[in-house]
């Protein structure tokens, strides 16, 4: 998700002749919202119920969740663990650039772990050998990308296809995100009243902090 320099330029340029051609500045915000709408439109068409649902039961039963991604996609990353780890689900996002940290991740990864890979372009090609080396080890395979011909897209049910295509940026992170709400919201679902249970010790600890409960020598 990172851009080089000439890159940059080019996406400068572009959007310099766009303003030109299109003086609505109206018109043009217009089309921007358009586009973000069309790409969650698209991702909620191309998901079936029974996919997302298998993909959140998938998660809940992980012994831990694994995140990796590159770049903005660590963002990403570290969104989704925030969610999982909120849900009790044991989760960490790992910064595939981070060579120690991919290998010293990936030892330790079992057939009870999930692996989560965010590919988006530029794409950061090694995370293939992160998807290959999770299937050598028997672990589950959830993949947010843009395209079939990623090269974090697996043979696995859970390959999710978001649209991010921008009139002035690499990707936009509308869908992906969206997706990871959905993906937690199943979650939150499916957990019945383990949810309840959640939600009142995060008020209790919060409470405890805010100085409503008493020293516990009282």
């Amino acid at each position: 998700l990172c851009m080089t320099l000439p890159g940059m330029v080019r996406v400068i340029q572009a959007a310099g002749r766009l303003i030109r051609t299109e003086s609505d500045r109206g018109a043009l915000l217009r089309s921007m919202f358009e586009a973000e709408q069309q790409g969650i439109t698209a991702l909620a068409a191309s998901i079936g119920e029974e996919q997302i649902f298998d993909c959140a039961q998938t998660l809940m039963n992980a012994r831990e969740v694994l995140l990796f991604g590159h770049d903005v996609s660590k963002v990403m990353a570290d969104y989704f663990a925030h969610r999982l780890n909120y849900l009790r689900i044991k989760a960490a996002s790992v910064k595939l650039g981070d060579s120690d940290a991919v290998r010293t991740s990936l030892s330790m990864i079992s057939k009870d772990d999930v692996i989560v890979l965010f590919s988006f372009p530029p794409y950061y090609q090694p995370v293939s050998n992160v998807a290959r080396f999770a299937a050598y080890r028997g672990a589950k395979v959830v993949t947010l990308t843009d395209s079939a011909d990623s090269p974090a897209a697996t043979d696995g049910p859970f390959n999710f296809l978001c649209g991010t295509k921008t009139k002035f940026f690499f990707n936009s992170l509308t869908a992906p995100v969206s997706l990871i709400n959905v993906l937690t919201s199943c979650i939150a679902l499916e957990m019945g009243p383990s949810l309840n249970r959640i939600l009142e010790e995060e008020l209790n600890v919060s409470r405890f902090m805010s100085g409503e409960f008493p020293d516990e020598r009282e």
